[in-house]
């Protein structure tokens, strides 16, 4: 069935080729000593949790926050009968406390929180390039807590801007205590903090004390994955229901801090809820029939139909599935796969006097990316 609303993101399965079909250049980034763990090939089991743990969070055991997250997915999906990977990013993280100090903002502080946030982000993306690459249709969950979960929050972004059909690979992101929260967040909502709560890091940027970019452009999660992100925050928590008096008054620090602390304790509860979650919407994409290139000519009619989708681009597109059907016809699924890279190509590129809409643009690559991850696993 082919969704209209605004927030159309197509099929959710695998996002197969995309290093290929929408010039990922994930790896590239400069920010060598930043590497994800794991094998250079990693297993393709159905479902991979990635998890971005900050300094102190155990990884299993009393506290553990990430951990209780991951454990909670993988039990779920595992009594389900499907074989799930996990794995742990490794970037040079730092606590977010030393963002603060005695008298306030801490400028070294925070430019050191800085540097471990985009070489954590680097990491992130380096990760996914790599699982994307070698994995097409297998699913993913992210999962982050603290400075891990504004990781993810920042890759999400770098993916709508650079890569948006990499999306339609994420089944489920949860983020506990992001510091890059923002007020009335499109995310679904967990915790006792309210719609305003907004992280500490988006908080000092739009104080103007954060180094730029530390939060991207202090944007929500994307629309494409927003209802399949889940935002865990606590009322007073100092990391993600930020106040500016936490700035200034010690008190006010430690107090937050103390809540900020408290999710791997008394919120275990919370967090095995918020595991079903994100393991309950990577077995619906698991158990999704995978899109065919019908679905994707019906998309494209449907988006032309809607003035969505015009000019020179459309052409292009329209010729790019007609030359893929032509393929598929005679049996050459490889060569048909090359042609759905170029409408990719051509929808993220469109040429001058060309309209594509944001939603038309997300729909389009998300169903893409789900086509060539279902052709590549049925020829692996």
């Amino acid at each position: 069935m082919l969704v209209t609303s605004r927030r159309r993101t197509g099929s959710r399965s695998a996002a197969a080729l995309l290093a290929a079909a929408v010039g990922l250049a994930l790896a590239s980034a400069s920010a060598p000593a930043a590497r994800a763990e794991g094998p250079a090939e990693p297993t393709c089991a159905d479902v991979l949790v990635l998890g971005a743990r900050p300094p102190g969070d155990p990884v299993t055991g009393s506290g553990a926050v990430v951990g209780t997250v991951v454990g909670t997915v993988v039990a779920d999906l595992a009594a389900a009968g499907r074989t799930v990977a996990t794995e742990d990013l490794a970037w040079p993280a730092v606590p977010v406390g030393v963002i603060l100090g005695p008298g306030g903002v801490d400028p070294e502080g925070l430019d050191a929180y800085a540097g471990s946030v985009a070489a954590g982000t680097q990491a992130a993306l380096v990760s996914l390039g790599t699982h994307l690459g070698a994995c097409p249709a297998q699913r993913l969950v992210l999962v982050g807590y603290s400075q891990g979960a504004l990781v993810w929050h920042l890759a999400l972004d770098r993916l709508a801007d650079d890569a948006p059909a990499a999306l339609a690979a994420v089944s489920a992101t949860v983020l506990t205590a992001d510091p890059a929260q923002v007020p009335g967040t499109a995310t679904v909502r967990r915790g006792s903090a309210g719609p305003t709560a907004i992280g500490l890091a988006e908080l000092a940027r739009r104080l103007g004390l954060a180094p730029a970019g530390l939060t991207g452009d202090g944007s929500d999660v994307p629309d494409a994955v927003s209802d399949r992100t889940l935002s865990r925050c606590e009322a007073g928590d100092v990391v993600c229901d930020a106040s500016p008096a936490v700035l200034t008054d010690p008190v006010a620090l430690a107090a937050g801090a103390r809540v900020h602390a408290l999710y791997g304790l008394a919120g275990v509860a919370g967090l095995q809820e918020d595991g079903s979650w994100a393991a309950a919407l990577a077995e619906a994409d698991l158990a999704r029939t995978p899109p065919t290139l019908a679905d994707l000519q019906a998309l494209y009619d449907a988006l032309r139909a809607d003035g969505e989708i015009t000019g020179p681009v459309a052409y292009l597109v329209s010729q790019d599935l007609r030359t893929a059907q032509r393929l598929v016809d005679r049996g050459f699924d490889e060569q048909a796969a090359r042609q759905v890279q170029r409408l990719v190509r051509h929808v993220t590129s469109p040429p001058p006097a060309s309209t594509v809409t944001v939603a038309a643009r997300q729909d389009l690559l998300a169903l893409a990316a789900g086509l060539l991850g279902a052709w590549s696993a049925t020829t692996a």
